[in-house]
């Protein structure tokens, strides 16, 4: 049985998620920043030996993680907004992933398959529970978002170690693909524990608390009827 106070904190995200309004005036400007980062990262992912293409694929990365802020900043945080970054997070992320795959000796292949692991599993479980209880808040634990900074981080110094060494800035490429490396290990643990509260949701375990309560409460009043019942009948012998 669940404590009163993982209940109560429960309902009080619920309550939080139903207050936030699905769209505001004031949340246009950081949801048109997340939108507008993500594409400009995904189209300069495209081609990063360029100066234009990485300069597009490091600002639209960098822009697209100020959005969450500017939504706080100026008190336009909405569901759309959330819904728009988390979901453009995921997409520059993967194909950024995919886009480095592809061209082979950008990043090593055993962080790239990590990243896109953690990613594809925490999507699955978003759905999954979204499914299965719309009512709970999906929104990024801390953990998530430390980790999503590191993987970021991660990719845009591999593919500026690449940009440097088709330059022939060698020294520049072997330390931004070492601190790359460094940033992928970094991002292990907190990815870890992200993933597991993705799974643990996905799982029911943070089931709905309305329905829990009033799942309770039936169980309790049928325990109680039962007992009556007993009572009347040893009474009646």
């Amino acid at each position: 049985m669940r404590s009163p106070d993982s209940l109560r904190s429960e309902n009080d995200t619920t309550d939080r998620k139903r207050e936030e309004p699905f769209f505001s005036i004031e949340g246009i400007p950081p949801t048109l920043l997340s939108l507008i980062g993500t594409a400009a990262a995904c189209i300069g992912i495209k081609d990063p030996t360029t100066f234009k293409g990485f300069a597009a694929f490091t600002i639209g990365s960098v822009m697209d993680a100020l959005d969450g802020k500017l939504a706080r900043a100026t008190g336009g945080e909405t569901q759309l907004g959330k819904i728009v970054d988390h979901t453009g997070d995921k997409i520059k992320v993967l194909y950024t992933i995919w886009k480095m795959y592809e061209a082979d000796d950008t990043a090593p292949r055993s962080v790239l398959g990590g990243f896109a692991a953690f990613n594809a599993i925490n999507a699955a479980c978003s759905i999954k529970t979204h499914i299965d209880n719309p009512d709970i808040s999906q929104a990024p634990e801390k953990s998530g978002k430390i980790a999503m900074a590191m993987e970021v981080t991660s990719l845009i110094l591999y593919s500026a170690g690449r940009f440097a060494e088709l330059h022939g800035l060698r020294k520049t490429s072997r330390t931004a693909r070492v601190l790359g490396g460094l940033a992928a290990a970094t991002a292990i643990i907190p990815a870890t524990l992200s993933t597991a509260n993705y799974i643990k949701r996905a799982s029911g375990n943070n089931r709905n608390p309305e329905k829990h309560q009033n799942m309770t409460t039936v169980d309790r009043s049928l325990g109680i009827a039962v007992l009556l019942s007993r009572v009347g009948e040893s009474s009646r012998q």
